[in-house]
């Protein structure tokens, strides 16, 4: 089990509307439930990197100008400058086998990555390479509980190789086990790869696509479901030259591999910039090379920041139908955000017409979005008994329509959520006047010879808890006690255990006032209190 929460409310259509809804991956408030969490703003999507180095400013302006919003795994762990992620508001992932090489670790460490593709050098029992299973459960046993999320990729032997129950254990557990990680990202480069070549998949995006859908199936069996995300080549990813079938990716195939992940149901991006072909230059990110690639991908990741709103809203489930004159069919998800629906839709083996229907829109406006749309293509299309019919160039083809007008289908219109706030107005829907998450004081001296802190709070819905106890100890903080619990609408008491070593660490302190404890309350909607106390350790 992920133990995930309950998903967020969304929409209930009327009666005979004819189209149904299901929340994404995770639901709302997934990321929230963790320490150090990622934002659950509708607003932010992850954008990430793998293994990025973070040695100076100059760096991270790069990265934020490309798009990024965090990275998973940092290089040369003894060079990183953890603050500098901080002070930029970036998030990371930080590979477990080298967390105790990076010396200031902090609140800008989000998670934890596994073994990368694991799979692949070793998976199920009487695998040539070894036990899979073991050696994730001998990192987790490894790991300090503290909260944060787990992270781990997966390839060919989750994708292609194994048993759909073999598989799924590496997404699910087994035996009873909770899962691995809480967040699943897949990674197959089917634009570059020699190797995949003879597949008849080898080269077009929607594998991506592919990918991401077998995982998500995956996840599934279990009754459950987490965030998945995709990684996506930036250059060339491969030692082979050209004559072995060595390759790098083209622009036009960086956006179809994007989007076509998020139509198959991705919540996150990963991309994969190093380059090992012959004469390959270096970082695509930072400038180095394929300034194309870099173009056009950072385009892509301004579009997917401006239509996050969009993409963390409830898919469009039923209701629809679409039909092709292509060599394939179109992949396409719809989207249910605020007062419109959203298609999203990606050719698959080649250029060609599409007719997508919602019927119980009637007449409309298909408003296609910058910069999905070529030179000379319409800017709009009419929408006639809620079918109209777009034509896609070629097999790397992307539209990205908003319907405006027609009937909304039952749905009731929405404004958009606005960001978490600090003691701010409540959300839409929230309830008003008194009724209000909230969290006690605990009295500012206090005394730890019980061994455990408690926290009185209330939620006015069924939310998660989380709390933290630190002590600052020169220019960082040290952990002392941490506790995340899921509690249901009322008022409760969060116990905070605390250790005899921690304790022992809070005696010897020269400075007993700096102790902080750290609570957050998140609901459905994302974060509904927080408040932070000074304590001061009463002496015996």
């Amino acid at each position: 089990m992920k133990n995930a929460p309950a998903p967020a409310p969304i929409p209930t259509p009327a009666p005979g509307s004819q189209v149904s809804l299901e929340p994404p991956d995770g639901g709302g408030g997934h990321y929230g439930r963790f320490t150090n969490a990622l934002s659950e703003s509708p607003s932010f999507f992850p954008v990430a990197a793998w293994l990025r180095p973070v040695h100076s400013q100059a760096q991270v302006n790069l990265y934020k100008d490309f798009g990024l919003n965090m990275l998973v795994g940092l290089e040369n762990p003894e060079l990183t400058q953890e603050s500098l992620l901080r002070a930029n508001g970036l998030k990371a992932v930080v590979q477990s086998d080298e967390r105790t090489r990076f010396n200031d670790l902090g609140s800008e460490t989000a998670g934890w990555f596994l073994i990368d593709e694991v799979d692949m050098c070793c998976g199920p029992p009487g695998f040539d390479g070894g036990n899979g299973y073991d050696l994730l459960d001998n990192v987790l046993a490894g790991l300090p509980k503290d909260g944060r999320f787990r992270y781990n990729n997966y390839g060919k032997g989750v994708l292609e190789w194994e048993s759909d129950a073999d598989a799924a254990r590496f997404i699910n557990g087994g035996n009873g086990s909770n899962s691995y990680q809480q967040v699943v990202a897949t990674d197959y480069y089917w634009f570059t790869d020699p190797n995949a070549r003879s597949n008849p998949r080898y080269g077009f995006g929607s594998s991506y696509g592919d990918d991401v859908r077998r995982v998500r199936h995956l996840d599934a069996m279990d009754g459950a479901r987490m965030p998945v995300w995709h990684v996506v080549e930036l250059g060339w990813p491969f030692t082979e030259g050209a004559s072995a079938g060595g390759r790098r990716i083209l622009p036009d195939e960086i956006r179809s591999a994007v989007w076509h992940a998020i139509i198959a149901g991705a919540r996150g991006i990963n991309y994969f910039d190093h380059n090992f072909g012959p004469g390959t230059p270096g970082y695509t990110i930072l400038r180095q090379g394929y300034a194309e690639n870099r173009a056009m991908a950072k385009a892509v990741n301004a579009q997917i920041h401006a239509l996050a709103p969009v993409l963390n809203s409830p898919f469009v489930t039923s209701g629809h139908s679409a039909a092709d004159t292509m060599n394939g069919d179109i992949r396409y998800m719809i989207k249910w955000s605020g007062s419109n629906f959203y298609l999203l839709a990606g050719a698959d083996r080649g250029g060609g017409n599409a007719t997508f229907s919602i019927p119980c829109v009637g007449n409309a406006t298909a408003v296609r979005l910058a910069p999905s749309n070529l030179p000379g293509e319409a800017a709009s299309i009419p929408v006639a008994g809620g079918s109209f019919t777009d034509s896609f160039a070629d097999k790397n083809s992307v539209h990205i329509y908003r319907i405006d007008g027609g009937s909304s289908c039952g749905l009731p219109t929405q404004s958009a959520p606005p960001p978490p706030t600090r003691g701010g107005p409540p959300r839409p829907g929230a309830p008003s006047g008194r009724k209000k998450a909230s969290i006690g004081r605990v009295p500012r001296r206090v005394s730890l010879r019980s061994g455990q802190l408690v926290v009185p709070v209330k939620c006015v819905r069924r939310c998660t808890v989380r709390s933290r106890l630190t002590l600052r100890r020169a220019s960082r903080r040290i952990l002392l006690a941490a506790r995340t619990r899921r509690f249901s609408a009322g008022r409760h008491k969060l116990h905070l255990r605390v250790s005899r070593r921690a304790r022992r660490r809070v005696a010897r302190a020269r400075r007993p006032r700096s102790m902080r404890l750290h609570t957050v309350i998140v609901g459905p909607r994302g974060r509904e209190a927080r408040r932070t106390q000074h304590l001061v350790a009463r002496r015996r």
